[in-house]
């Protein structure tokens, strides 16, 4: 009986792209979280003054921080490249 070698297992080149693909897109939503949640604190401790001086009111930073607000410079867009 003669034994035949077998190839060697070859890797798929997406196979290590993969887990690193799922990383980065679970680091780049972690980053678009803190963000948003920077933004809210920062928004929450201004006074009704200074928002109104910037346009906004207080009961639209959720809808700013969301980007469903009416106006497009008032909206949040997480960034569209994370490191």
């Amino acid at each position: 009986m003669m034994l035949r070698s077998q190839p060697p297992i070859q890797r798929h080149r997406g196979f290590t792209r993969g887990p690193l693909t799922v990383l980065r897109a679970l680091w780049c939503a972690y980053l678009a979280m803190q963000f948003r949640r920077a933004l809210r604190l920062v928004l929450d401790s201004l006074d009704d003054r200074t928002l109104k001086d910037i346009g906004v009111a207080r009961g639209e930073i959720d809808a700013i921080i969301e980007g469903t607000h009416s106006t497009s410079w008032a909206r949040f867009d997480p960034p569209s490249r994370c490191p």
